[in-house]
């Protein structure tokens, strides 16, 4: 017989129980529940949006985007303004 103890040499070892410690250490701070499973909304982070942009072509994508009605299409109440600072009215 082989009295070897096991024929894993230091690369193999340090592979195989870094998987399972690495997993181990990800999940161990969650309550039972949370893994595996997932809390993301897909709302967007905010429903309201206000554009204050000075009236040059580089603004159009947002300008003909807000026209055509892609930001309701998504969920976000979009809003352009446009100023001579780029600000929207009545902010500072």
């Amino acid at each position: 017989m082989n009295s070897s103890p096991s024929k894993l040499n230091r690369r193999q070892f340090i592979r195989k129980t870094a998987k399972g410690l690495t997993l181990t250490a990800l999940l161990a701070g969650l309550p039972k529940g949370w893994a595996g499973t997932v809390y993301a909304s897909d709302a967007p982070e905010s429903p309201a949006l206000n554009f204050g942009m000075i009236a040059l072509t580089d603004c159009s994508p947002i300008v003909i985007a807000h026209e055509k009605g892609l930001f309701k299409k998504y969920g976000i109440e979009s809003t352009v303004t446009k100023g001579p600072t780029g600000r929207p009215s009545g902010t500072v």
